[in-house]
């Protein structure tokens, strides 16, 4: 094994900067909001999503998802003409701070796993 040069390595926990999420009371939170955090947003992605928003708003009027991050222009398309636009949020890449304030106030937050990779779902400790 070669040498290693201690002053290169780093230790980087994955899991989220606890002292820097907003600390909000429950009741703060807003039960009809979802989140959806992740850089690049597929087209594959925002299908789904949106099948899970058009099932649900009939029964939960007030719900908005946001999406968090790049959307595909494809997917894009696919909100924009699935009769339920209002019910989604879009920000685009936002700060670190700006999305855990999203994260925070929501009452669900959503993750994506294809399943490809056994150890993936360990991976993300910051999604539910």
């Amino acid at each position: 094994m070669g040498h290693r040069d201690l002053e290169k390595l780093f230790y980087l926990p994955n899991s989220p900067e606890y002292d820097k999420i907003p600390r909000l009371d429950p009741k703060e939170k807003n039960r009809s909001a979802l989140v959806y955090t992740k850089a690049r947003i597929s087209q594959t992605e925002v299908a789904r999503l949106v099948t899970m928003v058009t099932s649900l708003a009939p029964k939960f009027p007030e719900l908005s998802l946001s999406l968090i991050g790049q959307v595909e222009p494809a997917g894009l398309d696919i909100i924009n003409n699935s009769g339920y636009k209002n019910h989604f949020h879009l920000t685009g890449v936002i700060d670190y701070h700006k999305s855990l304030d999203f994260v925070c106030r929501a009452s669900i937050g959503l993750a994506w796993y294809e399943g490809d990779l056994s150890f993936e779902k360990y991976a993300d400790s910051i999604k539910l």
